[in-house]
């Protein structure tokens, strides 16, 4: 006979929303029951949750017109605002 015990997980998942939508579309949704491969009669479950249906933007992406910057200015504006500086070059 074996204890039945029961263990809550909290997982957080910080980056680029590329990624982060893409970890949580390939991870459990809802139940799952896994297999026993000792065939005891002890069920193996996996619930999960998420809190929250929408990525929350943490660090906005600025996107800001080519002025003829320079790559050292774009180095510059990209240490001194938090997130990611985009630069859209002139046609």
């Amino acid at each position: 006979m074996c204890e039945m015990v029961r263990v809550l997980r909290i997982i957080e998942y910080v980056g680029d929303r590329e990624w982060v939508e893409h970890q949580v579309a390939d991870s459990i949704h809802g139940t799952k029951n896994v297999s026993n491969p000792n065939k005891s009669s002890v069920q193996r479950t996996i619930r999960a949750a998420t809190i929250g249906e929408y990525p929350e933007i943490l660090l906005p992406s600025l996107v800001v017109r080519d002025l003829d910057y320079t790559p050292e200015e774009i180095e510059d504006i990209n240490k001194a605002l938090p997130g990611e500086v985009i630069v859209i070059k002139k046609k």
